[in-house]
C-alpha cells in the first residue's frame, strides 16, 4: 500500500536542529497539532469523496495535493477549509479537559 504522507527533507533538519538546540519537544508538539489539523481536512476530502494524491509536511504548515475541481461547491470547499481549525479546536479540548482532571501537567499544558 502506497503512503500518502510525505515529509519534506527540510522539516527533518528543522526537527534535529530544533532538538540540538533544546526545542525538540516543543516542535514535536508544533508538529502534532498540524498534522492534527492536516488530518481534519483529510477526513473532510474523504467525507466527500474527493481524491488526496498526498500530504506533505513542511517546516512551517502543512498541504494536501488533491483532485477538487475548479467548480467545487463553495460550501464544500468553506466547509474542508473550516475542517482543519474544528480538529484543532476539539484537540485543545481534549487536552484542556486532561489538564483539569489532573492527566497532564501545567507545563505541558501550556505549550499547547
Amino acid at each position: 500500500m502506497k503512503s500518502i504522507f510525505k515529509i519534506n527533507i527540510f522539516t527533518y533538519i528543522f526537527l534535529i536542529l530544533s532538538m540540538l538546540s533544546g526545542y525538540g519537544r516543543e516542535m514535536l508538539i508544533v508538529y502534532f497539532i498540524l498534522i492534527v489539523h492536516e488530518l481534519g481536512h483529510y477526513i473532510l476530502f474523504k467525507y466527500y469523496k474527493i481524491n488526496v494524491n498526498k500530504i506533505t509536511l513542511y517546516p512551517y504548515g502543512g498541504m494536501i495535493d488533491n483532485n477538487m475541481l475548479i467548480n467545487t461547491n463553495s460550501k464544500k470547499v468553506l466547509i474542508i477549509s473550516l475542517g482543519g481549525i474544528f480538529i484543532q479546536i476539539v484537540l485543545y479540548l481534549i487536552i484542556y479537559l486532561l489538564f483539569k482532571i489532573g492527566f497532564i501537567e501545567y507545563n505541558f499544558y501550556k505549550m499547547f
